[in-house]
């Protein structure tokens, strides 16, 4: 497999408007990505000096959420991701940790239904937020990873992956108590290291679908 799980960390925003902030151990860690539910739309900052790139968004403008990459990141036993302080976002956020074998990833297709990678080896990120309290969430078809319930303050939020050796169809079924329920899903495809005979793979991916290559 191209990716390996690491560790998540999550954090929300206290009073509806503040700061939400995760802090974790990111050492180990080749690729990060976040997620942010937020009403409006989320900023990211880096206490190690990181630039994080906004992926994509998915779910509804309403309470949904946006994806954000790092690839080969400064790490250290604190790191700190902090997104904004946004007026009435309620903004909810998670940060997930991974080894992968490559130099950097690409953006594939987006859907928050059934989606199916045209390579073998990707990961698909699996989001899911909550505006309202609620029982917390379980799914099928993918790996849960981190998730904390609607606090009256900061969207719930649930967050799965699907790391796949070959190709095949993900479509993830959520099971929850409460109201809200916006869902997206990105698939993520590793850049080939330098060397690997793959390089002209990512090439002709974004030539064919347009998607965003944040390899470095």
């Amino acid at each position: 497999m191209a990716f390996a799980f690491l560790r998540s960390a999550h954090g929300g925003t206290p009073d509806g408007s503040a700061a939400a902030v995760a802090t974790f151990s990111s050492v180990g860690a080749s690729a990060l990505f976040a997620f942010v539910g937020a009403y409006g739309a989320p900023t990211l900052q880096d206490n190690l000096g990181n630039i994080w790139q906004s992926l994509a968004t998915g779910g509804s403008q309403s309470g949904g959420m946006t994806l954000f990459g790092l690839p080969n990141p400064i790490t250290g036993v604190t790191h700190v991701v902090t997104a904004a302080a946004l007026a009435n976002s309620y903004q909810a956020l998670v940060v997930l940790a991974y080894t992968q074998i490559g130099h950097g990833f690409t953006l594939g297709e987006t859907n928050a239904g059934s989606v199916t990678p045209i390579q073998d080896g990707a990961m698909v990120l699996q989001g899911l937020t909550q505006t309202g309290a609620g029982t917390a969430a379980t799914v099928s078809g993918g790996t849960l990873r981190d998730q904390q319930l609607w606090d009256g303050n900061a969207i719930g939020r649930a967050v799965a992956d699907f790391i796949q050796t070959t190709a095949t169809v993900s479509n993830p079924q959520w099971t929850y108590g409460g109201s809200g329920g916006a869902r997206a899903q990105f698939v993520i495809y590793e850049t080939p290291a330098p060397g690997s005979g793959l390089g002209g793979y990512a090439t002709r991916y974004r030539r064919r679908h347009r998607v965003t290559d944040v390899t470095r």
